[in-house]
């Protein structure tokens, strides 16, 4: 049997945008995503992110006196793209 999770995101307005004087005037994307994998290695895969998470979250606790959780670590696509956003972010902000 297959796991899948499914994520959206964005918009389904046909009138996003326009670009108008080097930005758009309301986010035009809209992205849907599944990854599927076989149900007996889940844990495997999500073992190796959730350590993965956990290695970057102590180095950043540790180098900037922090006590960040596992919540933290979630990850959103405007946190990434958007500078001004990414900076704000506790987590985000601090990683190289």
């Amino acid at each position: 049997m297959y796991l899948f999770y499914v994520d959206e995101s964005g918009t389904r307005d046909p009138d996003a945008g326009p670009y108008v004087d080097g930005a758009y005037t309301k986010s035009w994307l809209y992205v849907l995503t599944a990854v599927g994998l076989l149900d007996h290695r889940w844990k495997g895969f999500y073992s190796r992110i959730v350590g993965r998470k956990r290695q970057l979250l102590a180095r950043v606790n540790s180098a900037h006196g922090l006590s960040l959780d596992l919540n933290a670590t979630e990850i959103k696509s405007n946190w990434i793209r958007i500078p001004k956003a990414r900076a704000a972010h506790p987590f985000l902000s601090r990683l190289t």
